[in-house]
């Protein structure tokens, strides 16, 4: 194992820990979300810095959109939680569902038309 993959897995996980209090502190997720946060932070920095990025942005993305008609959805949703708080599940499924998009583009540019 070159260096490299030491300093890019100190730096996610300074990265990690700083926007994971960051976002708790802004109630845009809950703890448990952390524990499976951070982990995946981690997983994505150490593959390369471009994975990092792009889960970055997923996530800021994701974290403004929540907040689009909050006072709306508080009204109407009985269990709605205050930021949009995000859970583990949530956390977990995302890269879930940019796996299966990524195997099903695979799978469509390997058909011969």
């Amino acid at each position: 194992v070159d260096g490299g993959v030491w300093i890019r897995a100190a730096v996610a996980v300074a990265a990690g820990g700083a926007i994971a209090a960051r976002a708790v502190r802004r109630k845009s997720v809950d703890f448990t979300a952390v524990f499976a946060g951070v982990p995946a932070m981690v997983a994505h920095t150490v593959a390369g810095y471009r994975f990092a990025g792009l889960l970055l942005v997923f996530f800021f993305t994701a974290s403004r959109v929540t907040r689009i008609g909050e006072a709306r959805k508080r009204a109407l949703d009985p269990e709605f939680k205050e930021g949009g708080q995000r859970n583990c599940a949530l956390i977990q499924s995302a890269p879930l569902l940019l796996a299966g998009s990524k195997s099903c583009q695979t799978v469509v540019s390997q058909v011969s038309w």
